[in-house]
């Protein structure tokens, strides 16, 4: 990508967000290091011309989120997600929406940032510069 001076890469992270969940940590841990991941990923390839975004694509109604609500290991271990994913859960197309848009360039200017489906990209987009000068939708720590 950084010899043809374009490209669009698109890192998944977790619809949860990085909230302290029990029996989550490993999983939880790995989305938000590729959340931070992209952000390194756009300030260094970005000047070449790629772009670099994690996106959420929220609780999706898969077979996978239907065995952990179904799943007696589910069920003990992750039984708020059963909850989660009846008021919030969206089929997969939404998120494959997300990321055809990203990958088209119309949030380039949220390269680096986390995206979800929840978000109105040309709202965002259009306050990208506000974004940025406030370090939003990045993993921070707060002092």
């Amino acid at each position: 990508m950084v010899e043809r001076g374009r490209g669009c890469i698109i890192n998944i992270i977790t619809g949860v967000g990085m909230a302290a969940i029990p029996y989550g940590g490993p999983y939880l841990l790995s989305k938000g290091a590729v959340a931070l991941l992209t952000e390194y990923m756009a300030a260094e390839a970005g000047p070449h011309g790629v772009r670099a975004f994690a996106v959420g694509p929220g609780a999706v109604r898969t077979e996978m989120a239907r065995y952990l609500v179904e799943s007696p290991e589910g069920r003990r271990y992750l039984a708020w997600f059963h909850d989660h994913l009846e008021q919030q859960g969206r089929p997969p197309e939404d998120a494959a929406r997300l990321c055809l848009a990203v990958a088209l360039g119309r949030a380039d200017a949220l390269s680096g940032r986390v995206v979800s489906v929840a978000d109105d990209l040309v709202e965002l987009t259009v306050q990208a510069e506000e974004i940025r000068q406030q370090e939003r939708r990045v993993l921070r720590m707060q002092t």
